[in-house]
Formats: C-alpha cells, sequence, structure tokens
C-alpha cells in the first residue's frame, strides 16, 4: 500500500503581528479580516492571488522579502469594489509590506488586480 502524504507550506507569523482573529495563510502570505468581510474561500483566493503576483514579481526581477506579508481587509462603504493601501514595515532591519485592503463588494477579478497591484507596490 502506498502513502501519499501532502505537506502545505504555511507562513511563519508576521512579525508585526497580527491585525484580525480571523486569517488564513499561504505560504508568504496572512490574509485577515473581522465579522463577515470576507468568507474562508475568498479569504484564501486573496492568498492564492497574491502568491501568484509573488511569483510573477520575482521572475521579472523584483525584489520581494521572504518574510510573512499580511494582507487587512477591512469593511467600506465608501467603494463599491476593493481598494488598497500598501504601507512598509521594519522587522529586523527587512523592510516588510502591509496591505489594507478596503472591501466595498467583493469580486474575483476586483480582488485579483487590487491583491497584485498593492503588492507591487
Amino acid at each position: 500500500m502506498t502513502w501519499l502524504v501532502s505537506l502545505a507550506l504555511a507562513a511563519d507569523e508576521p512579525c508585526e503581528g497580527h491585525t484580525f482573529d480571523q486569517r488564513v495563510d499561504s505560504e508568504h502570505f496572512w490574509v485577515e479580516w473581522e465579522g463577515d468581510t470576507l468568507s474562508v474561500e475568498q479569504a484564501t483566493a486573496i492568498a492564492d492571488y497574491a502568491e501568484d503576483a509573488r511569483e510573477v514579481f520575482l521572475e521579472l526581477g523584483w525584489p520581494l522579502t521572504d518574510e510573512p506579508i499580511v494582507y487587512a481587509v477591512r469593511p467600506t462603504d465608501t467603494t463599491t469594489g476593493i481598494g488598497g493601501l500598501a504601507q512598509t514595515v521594519s522587522c529586523d532591519d527587512v523592510l516588510v509590506p502591509h496591505i489594507e485592503l478596503y472591501l466595498g463588494e467583493y469580486s474575483e477579478g476586483s480582488a485579483r488586480n487590487v491583491a497584485a497591484h498593492e503588492l507591487g507596490h
């Protein structure tokens, strides 16, 4: 009998800590939210979009940290889509993005585009 073992890679704890209690992680990212801002499936999709963007940026030769990056998703009533803001925090003398997404209404296309766009900052 052959046993197949799947090992999922998970992000380390972010050096600046977590923003919200509800969270999912991927190899390099944490997506965090409060209340019913996102479903687990939507948060997982955002983490996947960020991983896809990271891979493309690395292929293009962009410098990216190996430190875990947080996407904190907050509800907003000022937009019907998704907006974002990328800031930088210093973690042991390494600059690490901290990304805020402002969610008015979730859509796959907007989530993919804004997750990648903010990581590019």
